[in-house]
This record gives structure tokens, sequence and C-alpha cells, in this order.
């Protein structure tokens, strides 16, 4: 709980990955990948609740075996197939939870907050933080974001030499003379906190208020792929070793 708003985490966990066939589950610094975002959400004193919401056997295996060896009670939310698809929103996962602890234990929640298996670093306490700024700021939801310089281009239409720029080309600031309103921030993926009635009303996961929430450069990364997973594991043991993280 934060404040007087009671706090459910989602932890989204289906199976049928393409990019990485069973990412969720595949081991990571010695460990099912998704449970380092059980660990995040059990170790937050905001969260009152941690479930997974998944389709996946094995996933429902993994989670009883970390409750019994953490002493933790992570409940399983199955998650109907039809929201399982490749192309399913998460905010479809997210309004299905909300609604199964209401209808199957009567329990209601204020703030939902997803966590996802893909981002396995985590700084200590982040949900805690990011909770208490949405909250004290009076604001809908929250995102963790990446910073970036306004350097981008893309190509316009069938034609690759058909370019759109982000900058002036002409004029090209050296990154040191960059003011803060001209920067860019990247949806990083790694944490989303909103109000229950924006995301059950609007079907998304973050509102017109979000507060951008400026994480730290490997928190920022995602796995998506065989080279993502490599990377980021030797990052973390890395980060582990010089104490940095758990």
């Amino acid at each position: 709980m934060i404040d007087k708003w009671k706090v459910l985490s989602v932890i989204p966990a289906r199976k049928g990955s393409e990019g990485l066939p069973g990412k969720n589950y595949k081991l990571f610094c010695g460990r099912p990948l998704f449970y380092w975002s059980l660990d995040a959400s059990v170790n937050s004193s905001a969260v009152d609740e941690t479930v997974v919401s998944t389709n996946d056997f094995k996933i429902i295996d993994l989670t009883d075996k970390y409750n019994k060896q953490y002493n933790k009670d992570v409940h399983i939310i199955w998650r109907p197939e039809n929201i399982c698809q490749s192309d399913s929103r998460s905010e479809d996962a997210l309004i299905h939870a909300y609604h199964n602890r209401i209808s199957e234990y009567d329990i209601d929640y204020d703030i939902i907050v997803m966590l996802q298996p893909t981002s396995p670093i985590r700084k200590d306490g982040l949900i805690d933080d990011t909770l208490a700024i949405m909250v004290n700021n009076k604001r809908n939801s929250i995102m963790t974001v990446s910073k970036h310089t306004p350097f981008f281009a893309k190509a316009s239409g069938d034609n690759e030499y058909n370019i759109e720029w982000t900058y002036d080309i002409n004029n090209r600031k050296m990154r040191q003379e960059l003011s803060e309103d001209e920067m860019f921030f990247h949806d990083d993926g790694n944490l989303y906190a909103i109000f229950t009635n924006h995301l059950v009303s609007q079907n998304l996961r973050f509102t017109k208020d979000v507060i951008l929430y400026r994480n730290d450069k490997y928190s920022s990364w995602q796995i998506d792929d065989e080279d993502d997973f490599f990377i980021m594991e030797n990052i973390k043991y890395t980060l582990r070793d010089k104490d940095i993280l758990a």
C-alpha cells in the first residue's frame, strides 16, 4: 500500500515467445528470468499482492517452486488464450488480472503495477520510489524511460533514401550543447504503474499526464533475443560483483 492506495503488481509471462523460445523461464544468472521481476515485486513495501499472469504450465510450476523456496505468496492467474497471442495487448492481461482479483476474491485494487520479465535489472526500491512520486504529485500514471539525444532519423515511405530527421542536420549541436527539453525519452518497458480506474476506462497502461521516470542505463535494457540475453546476463554478473545490485 502506498498512502491509502492498494497496489496489485502484475508480471505478464505468457508462453510462445517468437524471438527467444522459453524466454521467460530461461536461466538468467542461474535463475529463471521472471524470478528477477518476482524479487522486485515481493520486496516492495508498497505492493499488497503480486500475481503472475500466464498460460504456461512451466511458469506455474516455477512460481510454486519460488514460493516454497523463498516462503512467498505469489499468486497465479490463468490467462485465457484469446489474450495470449503474439499480437495481444499487455493492457488486456492487466485488466483481466484486475477483474480476476475482484471476481475471485472480492479484492479491489487502486493501482496496477506491471513488471515485464524481459527487464531483469532494476535498482533497489524502484517500485516504491516510482509509486511515491506518482501519488505525491497527484498524477494518474508513471513509466520508466531512458534518455537519448534527439539525433534520430527514419525512412519515409518506400524509398529508403527519403529521410525524415528529428533535428536540423545543417546545425547539428554537440551533445553538451543540448538542453533538457531537447532530449528524447524512450519507453523502456521496465515498469508501468497506473490507477486502475484509468487503466480500465482507457484500456491503456499509461495516461496523458504520465510521469516519465528517468531510468538508469542498464535498467533500461530489455531482452528480446539471444544477443540481448547474453549481454544483459554479463552486465548483471558485473553489477553484482561490484555490489551495485543484489
